[in-house]
């Protein structure tokens, strides 16, 4: 499936950059979408295009069935965690910056880079929640099939 792996810097006057993961719409089947409320493209990807979020991705369609509650929002913060490892795996092999086992919200890097979004591709990851919780500790990049040749838009 196809992602875009994302570094973006924070406004300021420190080198501060916010790294992120996304998922093409295009890539998820018209039930899922269908499913996934916020609908954006979170100041990347192409004009109109949509982009979902990992946890969206991975999660159980049931999970993303349920009406806003209680289960929804316990069941949601295990997926999320999972998700939130799997983003910095991937991440990980893209930008060799990052170090961290969950993405920071802002990570400080002295080289100040330039923003980029890499578009490349990994191992199917639609509703894989639970395969992917039992191996979270086992996970590689190359476990995900995160492909290095992703290319970097202009």
């Amino acid at each position: 499936m196809q992602i875009i792996a994302t570094r973006t810097r924070a406004a300021g006057h420190h080198p501060d950059f916010a790294y992120r993961l996304y998922i093409p719409f295009d890539q998820l089947s018209p039930e899922r979408q269908s499913l996934i409320s916020y609908r954006t493209n979170f100041g990347h990807g192409r004009a109109g295009e949509c982009l979902a979020r990992l946890s969206e991705v991975i999660a159980p369609l049931s999970h993303l069935e349920l009406r806003p509650g209680p289960a929804r929002y316990n069941g949601g913060r295990a997926i999320d965690l999972v998700a939130q490892r799997i983003e910095a795996i991937i991440v990980r092999r893209l930008y060799p910056e990052i170090t961290a086992v969950i993405l920071p919200v802002l990570l400080r890097v002295p080289a100040n880079p330039n923003d980029a979004a890499i578009y490349t591709s990994v191992s199917e990851l639609t509703g894989r929640y639970q395969a992917l919780a039992a191996q979270i500790d086992e996970l590689t990049a190359d476990a995900l099939g995160v492909d290095r040749r992703g290319k970097q838009a202009a």
